[in-house]
């Protein structure tokens, strides 16, 4: 099969010819029919971080067609439109069994570690493969691995409930989902935080109630201006720079002393604060 392979940071990914892996007892084979572009895959091409292994075939965001099934796969068949779960986990250790399987002591992540979706085929272990509704489309259902499902996780991982306010610093794939699951789930108020004006008049459209530019307005003062003081009552940081973090942590602080909000960092961040 073709396969796009990062060798090193600044260079242009390698379109190759590379073997197709047989499936295993327990996996099935996919025929890709779309791959997004996360950010991760940005970093890594940027070099502000790395995978765990090169060279490497990147993408992690997959959805596709099941063409071979391993023989103990029982709720899986060929002809299954599937999105895959790019997180490896184990099953077994105590992250695990608490259910953070994003946070598994051995995670193999796909696209980081083993090979991922910048490829025509892949092979991954049938509990990483959900059926994909027949409603959706590939597109959408490669997004869903990632940019739909991440900001979903980090508003829980903040303790979300309906009612709750939230701050959205960095507009892109994760912030802009960010935003709309807040607003469905039933937040009092949302606030998007990016220097794009085309991402926050596109968040305003998709249900940010303010949205603020750091480079005309200050967000701390707007965000404390629309919560009478008090800060939001969840910060989610999906821009991975400093300024974004700061702005993060400090708009769950207000005229409280005793109480703050909570922050979440999504991004990946090499920082130093």
């Amino acid at each position: 099969m073709r396969a796009f392979k990062f060798y090193a940071p600044k260079q242009p990914l390698r379109l190759e010819k590379v073997p197709v892996s047989k499936p295993k007892t327990n996996e099935v084979l996919i025929r890709i029919r779309a791959s997004g572009v996360c950010g991760t895959d940005v970093n890594y091409v940027n070099g502000k971080t790395l995978p765990y292994n090169m060279p490497i075939i990147l993408g992690h965001e997959i959805s596709g067609i099941i063409e071979e099934v391993g023989e103990d796969v029982k709720d899986l068949e060929v002809g299954d439109r599937i999105v895959v779960h790019y997180i490896i986990s184990c099953g077994r250790c105590k992250q695990c069994m608490q259910g953070h399987d994003n946070r598994c002591r051995r995670r193999v992540s796909i696209g980081a570690h083993i090979d991922g979706g910048f490829a025509e085929y892949i092979t991954v272990p049938a509990r990483n493969a959900f059926k994909l509704p027949s409603n959706l489309t590939f597109e959408e259902g490669a997004i869903m691995g990632c940019a739909v499902s991440t900001p979903f996780h980090a508003l829980f991982t903040g303790g979300f409930k309906a009612g709750d306010s939230v701050a959205v610093f960095g507009l892109g794939g994760i912030g802009m989902h960010a935003a709309m699951w807040a607003r469905v789930l039933g937040a009092g108020l949302v606030v998007g935080v990016d220097i794009s004006d085309f991402k926050l008049k596109l968040a305003r459209e998709l249900g940010a109630d303010v949205t603020v530019n750091p480079k005309t307005e200050d967000p701390i003062k707007a965000i404390q201006d629309v919560t009478d003081g008090w800060g939001v009552d969840i910060a989610i940081e999906c821009a991975g720079v400093p300024d974004t973090v700061r702005y993060a942590l400090n708009s769950i602080q207000g005229k409280s002393r005793y109480e703050t909000g909570r922050a979440v960092l999504v991004a990946v961040h090499n920082l130093d604060l």
